[in-house]
């Protein structure tokens, strides 16, 4: 692997200016800057980054916590961050802490060891990292911003997305099709985000939420849609129209009333969250909330860059997205209903 000194011995300077060079800095005359970043990369040269970092210089690496990436949504939501820091000229290490509270801490801590640049995060249990956060503050000697969920810390920014709206506009628009029986299909892991919302929801348009509706388990993504919608098949009498915490598990749920000998959405409605990729190309292209990942992702980073390249920004920012109802053909008039 090249070096300094063989950059310097081909061009004929020292390796102090070569260093001055590669890095942009001390006045160097445009010529020698020029040859020098010429045969730079003619002998493929790649700089140190654990030497700039030991010299005190910014690693130029950001790292992301977050639950997992099995779910599509999340996966989603690395490729949009990890495509804005490469404009940026930073590169992205991932954290995956499996919905655990002390894996979050753990990857803090990691992060900072690292003399990485800066953190995202995404929190599963918001009271309990809430609490503990105040406790780590002096830990945290690189820039923080919390993601997706709203978290009431002080010095912190936070960009959330507005769950509880997204899942009310999915609510009136079912209800405005005229169903007044509608389910909830959720995962435990899930269920301290959605569940509140979706009562919330049910008792704004005073609709009664009837509990052999709501089916949550242990099971995650497509198979814990497709369980519990056939659990939900199963009782006497069943919604006209399901509400699925995310899409990965709405499309476990539309197998189970495809074999059921059911019609989405003739027979019954299915609306889920997350607006996936895939979503649009299920058995029976599925009517979604679309959480605005891509504003998130590119506010998120602007806000830590900012942070990180400027030490006298102290301003903190709580910022609350809107998602948005992506109508497809997993939704439908309540057949069977007289729309009030």
């Amino acid at each position: 692997m090249p070096t300094l000194k063989d950059i310097a011995e081909r061009v004929g300077v020292n390796k102090s200016t070569v260093s001055r060079a590669l890095s942009d800095s001390g006045k160097i005359a445009s010529k020698t800057r020029e040859k020098i970043l010429k045969v730079a990369n003619e002998l493929g040269y790649i700089p140190n980054e654990t030497a700039k970092v030991l010299a005190g210089k910014r690693s130029k690496t950001i790292g992301i916590i977050l639950p997992e990436l099995d779910c599509n949504y999340y996966a989603g939501l690395v490729g949009a961050v990890e495509s804005k820091l490469k404009d940026q000229g930073y590169s992205l290490i991932i954290g995956q802490t499996g919905f655990k509270h002390e894996n979050e801490f753990h990857y803090l801590e990691l992060f900072v060891r690292k003399n990485l640049d800066g953190i995202l995060i995404s929190v599963h249990d918001r009271i309990k990292f809430g609490k503990e956060i105040v406790k780590a503050r002096k830990i945290l000697k690189i820039p923080v911003v919390i993601i997706e969920y709203f978290i009431d810390i002080p010095d912190f920014d936070v960009i959330e997305i507005d769950n509880m709206y997204g899942i009310d506009i999915a609510i009136d628009h079912l209800y405005k099709l005229g169903h007044r029986r509608i389910g909830f299909i959720s995962e435990y892991l899930s269920m301290g985000t959605r569940y509140p919302a979706y009562v919330e929801a049910m008792k704004k348009r005073n609709l009664t939420i009837n509990e052999k509706f709501v089916k949550y388990g242990y099971e995650r993504l497509e198979l814990g849609g497709y369980l519990r919608m056939k659990e939900l098949l199963g009782e006497k009498e069943i919604p006209t129209a399901v509400f699925v915490s995310y899409d990965t598990m709405a499309q476990g749920a539309l197998k189970a009333i495809a074999e059921a000998g059911m019609r989405v959405p003739e027979d019954i409605s299915v609306i889920g969250f997350d607006n996936i990729r895939e979503s649009a190309y299920f058995s029976t292209p599925l009517t979604t909330i679309a959480p605005p990942v891509l504003e998130m992702s590119e506010k998120a980073v602007d806000t830590l860059l900012r942070k990180i390249e400027n030490d006298n920004v102290s301003t903190v920012q709580h910022l609350s997205l809107k998602p948005k109802l992506i109508i497809r053909e997993s939704t439908g008039p309540c057949h069977e209903c007289s729309v009030i």
